[in-house]
């Protein structure tokens, strides 16, 4: 015979689990999005500068956090695509984005980061094409106009 109660108080009991790590989740994620717009703000202010390895590390360490959370969520692995392009690490920025958009395709952020990283790949392209002598400058990284589209309103 089936206990009617002791499979609510089950059912119950999940759905606060579910609950407590979406929570963990949410605050992890948003963390990540304050690291990685801080590392942002840091590459438009000085680009010839490295990024410094130990707030790189915390960002890389607290998305993989959120993605342990919630392997499904496109959110942080477009977050760690615009991290790995701050690197400067394009094939892997574009391969994070590409698993983004596989979890969802309607992500927003998805055509922008796209378009920035074919814009920058562009500039490569013609800084390559000058002459030595030339002594260019090299490409600028245009900033992201904003972080609004990592937020988690469709959570």
């Amino acid at each position: 015979m089936l206990d009617f109660q002791a499979l609510a108080e089950a059912k119950a009991d999940a759905r606060q689990i579910n609950d407590k790590v979406q929570q963990r989740f949410i605050e992890t994620y948003d963390s990540a999005v304050s690291q990685v717009m801080a590392l942002h703000q840091l590459s438009c202010e000085a680009p010839e500068r490295r990024l410094p390895e130990r707030l790189l590390r915390q960002a890389v360490d607290t998305l993989a956090k959120a993605i342990d959370l919630k392997p499904s969520a496109a959110q942080p692995y477009a977050l760690y695509s615009c991290l790995f392009f701050l690197m400067e690490d394009l094939p892997r920025a574009r391969k994070y984005l590409q698993t983004a958009r596989e979890l969802n395709p309607g992500f927003p952020k998805i055509a922008a980061l796209e378009a920035l990283y074919n814009d920058f790949e562009a500039l490569e392209a013609l800084h390559q094409q000058l002459p030595a002598d030339a002594a260019p400058t090299p490409p600028r990284i245009k900033p992201l106009e904003t972080f609004d589209d990592f937020q988690l309103a469709d959570i």
